[in-house]
């Protein structure tokens, strides 16, 4: 009996003496660690720094000496900078150090090469600039945080064919490694400019960069491509969701005079849509975008007319091939065009979902309310209405873009404000205060503004440094999941996997929540803090893991590239752990 009651008076003692630490205090222990342990790898960097580059003056010396570079190949090649242009462009402002100083030196043995290269720095130059300024815009306009992953790993993969330009020759070796970063760009390139509301200094540097990537293109002879079997599965899936339309219209409580001779025109557009997706194998680029821009100009003055009948499963019917459309705009890299005619029907939409919501708006529906708070509401209601009616009638007298803009503002706004009233109504239909929520998202896109909510300012800072996690965290886990064949031990195999993969799934979820909850105007700090808790505790798994990676059969080589990427995304998490877990 003795010998089991002293074993449990020392257990006891013991946990009275050394209390059990919370996990706020882990983790703010954690979050302190890690910003000491980023200030010691950058000064460790700079040394490194220091010494690689004389390594390589030693060895550009010892090359010049024993064999001269041919003639008029720039050696090392160092980016261009255009006439009246001033330094932005040669340095990196979120580290303070020139854009050469992150480039591998190389040497090229061809003048094919040597323009190629010099191209190719040139696009990484314009490419860093143009990600440290989005990142920048990203705080104020949402629209640009979806793209942040995406300029990364444009960057990224620029600096990679850099490095594998080194002892270049013939361009034949380099075009499959340059056709993924030219898709690449093709789709950011077109989704910047869709946005259609970033400042001259970004709009520049992205016309600047398809410049360089157009010029590099002519280098392999490469013309613009598309997926011609993706954009023929559009056609056809676009042709379906007609003929789904023609049904809705049949069925609408609507008169025929309305919607036969509206039907007849759709059957025949529906035709000549089939008919095209037929040939789609003949023809070039150009022959496509001239066909595809005449359907579209055609479509668009049937949807308007068929947006004029009063129902909602036509309406839903409209919006679906209104996405097919945008997916096919895409595919083609073209940017889709906002037009008053188009903005007309989405404020015809508009006014009408929201009257629906007023008529719903009874004495029954705010019983719930004081008096007071009743008639409160139904004023703010009715100015609701009345802007709706104001907005209405401006896309229909085809007033600029600039008026329509302020106009939808104060809708913007007021909806924001009232939206949570009308949820608090439980006898108020969801489904009503859902399609004004659809109305005006839709307005929003053609507009291209934002959310009217200012919330959060502190959590919108952070954004562009989640997006940069997100990104980076999907490169070091696929470097990962491919060295897995080299790691020795199963056990040290699976736990560096799953960290990595859970990692990245974090970084992602958080990411894609986080704007998700600004662009709402309404922030759950708690589930951001939940799911920012998972991602540190992955990343304190996977930074143990790196640590001994070199322990487990990787080659040293790959090794260190996989710490280097630890210690560029530890900055990243140092800030989201701050802002998120030490509240």
């Amino acid at each position: 009996m003795h010998l089991i009651i002293r074993p449990l008076l020392v257990l006891l003692v013991s946990l009275a003496i050394f209390p059990a630490v919370p996990v706020q205090a882990q983790r703010g222990q954690f979050v302190e660690e890690l910003f000491r342990t980023i200030a010691e790898a950058q000064l460790e960097r700079e040394q490194r720094k220091r010494i690689e580059q004389e390594q390589r003056e030693r060895e550009q010396r010892e090359r010049e000496r024993l064999q001269p570079p041919i003639a008029d190949v720039p050696t090392p090649i160092q980016p261009r900078r255009d006439r009246g242009e001033g330094p932005r462009g040669d340095h990196d402002h979120e580290h303070g150090e020139p854009v050469t100083a992150q480039l591998p030196a190389i040497n090229v043995r061809s003048r094919e090469a040597a323009g190629f290269a010099q191209d190719l720095v040139d696009f990484y130059a314009t490419i860093n600039s143009l990600v440290n300024d989005l990142r920048a815009a990203s705080i104020q306009n949402p629209n640009l945080r979806p793209l942040l992953p995406d300029a990364y790993h444009v960057r990224a993969d620029c600096r990679t064919l850099i490095s594998n330009c080194d002892g270049l020759d013939s361009l034949a070796t380099i075009e499959p490694v340059f056709s993924p970063l030219d898709a690449c760009w093709r789709q950011l390139s077109f989704s910047l400019r869709a946005i259609g509301s970033l400042d001259g200094t970004c709009n520049e540097l992205i016309r600047r960069a398809d410049r360089l990537c157009l010029s590099m293109e002519k280098r392999f002879g490469v013309g613009p491509q598309f997926n011609r079997a993706e954009l023929r599965d559009l056609m056809i899936v676009g042709s379906s969701y007609m003929e789904t339309l023609i049904d809705d219209l049949e069925l609408a409580a609507a008169s025929r005079r309305q919607t036969a001779p509206l039907i007849h025109d759709i059957r025949l557009l529906k035709q000549q849509l089939l008919g095209q997706s037929g040939r789609l194998s003949q023809g070039n680029y150009d022959d496509v975008v001239a066909a595809f821009t005449d359907f579209a100009h055609q479509w668009g003055e049937l949807s308007r007319r068929a947006y004029t009948v009063d129902d909602l499963h036509v309406h839903r019917r409209l919006d679906r091939i209104h996405e097919v459309g945008d997916q096919t705009y895409a595919l083609l890299w073209l940017p889709p065009p906002t037009s008053t005619v188009d903005l007309q029907a989405a404020a015809q939409r508009l006014d009408r979902s929201f009257t629906s919501v007023m008529n719903r708006l009874t004495l029954a529906t705010m019983v719930s309310l004081r008096s007071n708070d009743q008639r409160q509401l139904l004023e703010a209601s009715r100015r609701l209405s009345d802007q709706c009616h104001q907005f209405e009638n401006a896309a229909a007298q085809r007033s600029s873009l600039q008026e329509l803009s302020g106009l939808f503002g104060g809708i913007d706004r007021d909806w924001s404000t009232l939206r949570g009233a009308y949820m608090q109504l439980g006898s108020l239909p969801r489904g009503a205060i859902f399609e004004v929520d659809q109305a005006c998202g839709q307005i929003r896109g053609m507009l291209n503004i934002g959310p009217a909510v200012e919330t959060g300012a502190d959590l919108r800072s952070m954004l562009p440094s989640v997006a940069a996690l997100e990104g980076g965290a999907e490169y070091l886990d696929a470097d990962i999941q491919r060295f897995k064949r080299y790691f020795v031990s199963s056990s040290f195999r699976n736990s560096i996997t799953d960290a990595s993969r859970d990692v990245y799934s974090h970084a992602k979820r958080l990411n894609a929540e986080l704007s998700q909850q600004l662009d709402r105007g309404r922030v759950d700090i708690a589930d951001l803090q939940r799911e920012a808790g998972k991602m540190v505790d992955a990343w304190q798994q996977l930074s143990r893991d790196i640590e001994q990676i070199q322990n487990q059969g990787l080659p040293h080589r790959s090794a260190e590239g996989v710490k280097r990427a630890r210690r560029d995304l530890a900055p990243y998490v140092a800030e989201i752990a701050a802002a998120l877990l030490q509240q």
